[in-house]
């Protein structure tokens, strides 16, 4: 892939530039791929296990597509008592899926977080950046309808 080439002609082969290299190779192509370890670890004279085993103690970085849209329900004490749990069981049903890691290809996620501070907006949803309050089941198929 040249936008991967192009990226790793910004750097040196130097070891330290490791970590730049897979958050640069994961923003421009979305995730990690095999081929992508491959070719860092051909870049910088590391096994694939290095380049794979660096990248998997962050969280952030990721070996498979992300989602589209990532929906993150609040679960905080104030959240769950106000509802966040059949928020959640309503969300799960509408797409399909369980909170937690998805399929590749698809297109939402669904996390459990928790927003401090956020009691007297609860239960809270976030999709993407956008912050939805005081949230009822009845009123999910509306929200998710905003990202289909």
């Amino acid at each position: 892939m040249n936008n991967r080439r192009d990226i790793l002609g910004q750097f040196t082969s130097d070891r330290k530039n490791l970590l730049p290299i897979l958050y640069r190779v994961q923003a421009g192509e979305g995730y990690l791929s095999p081929g992508a370890v491959a070719e860092i670890s051909r870049f910088l004279d590391l096994s694939e296990n290095d380049v794979f085993s660096t990248a998997s103690f962050y969280p952030d970085l990721r070996f498979t597509p992300h989602p589209a849209h990532t929906v993150r329900v609040c679960t905080c004490l104030e959240c769950r008592l106000r509802g966040a749990e059949d928020i959640i069981s309503t969300i799960e049903q509408a797409l399909n899926t369980p909170a937690g890691p998805t399929a590749v290809g698809a297109t939402f996620r669904l996390d459990k977080a928790s927003f401090p501070g956020c009691a007297s907006l609860a239960p809270v949803v976030v999709v993407d950046e956008d912050v939805y309050c005081r949230v009822t089941p009845d009123v999910i198929e509306e929200i998710l309808a905003k990202y289909r």
